[in-house]
């Protein structure tokens, strides 16, 4: 009977030093977990921060890229208008010069009239 008793203390023994062990490895890895747990919640603010800031920049990108389009379309219709003016200013040339050429004929033409009609006189 004695026997049959330290034989089972000494198996309570054996499944208490098991039980620690277990227990001890349950508290680490209860450790790992909420160690991990903070990490990830850490890292999932982080994500959600940087999606955010993503998203700001994505908008701000857009908006520069429509600003550089609408600045290409200004240009473009500045050069448009440039182009235009000089047109016109390049017309209005040509006829300022048409213009002299026809007072400077018709200015020779009544010059020529004048001698002509002095000359009859005499």
């Amino acid at each position: 009977m004695q026997q049959k008793m330290k034989f089972q203390e000494k198996q309570i023994m054996e499944l208490s030093a098991v039980i620690e062990k277990h227990l001890k490895n349950r508290q680490d890895e209860e450790f790992n977990t909420k160690t991990l747990k903070a990490e990830n919640e850490e890292k999932i603010k982080l994500t959600k921060s940087q999606k955010t800031l993503y998203h700001e920049r994505m908008a701000e990108l857009g908006d520069m890229q429509s600003l550089g389009s609408n600045i290409k379309k200004w240009a473009c219709s500045v050069e448009d208008e440039v182009k235009n003016a000089k047109r016109i200013v390049s017309r209005d040339a040509q006829l300022q010069d048409q213009l002299s050429q026809e007072k400077r004929k018709s200015d020779i033409l009544f010059y020529r009239l004048d001698i002509e009609k002095k000359k009859k006189k005499k």
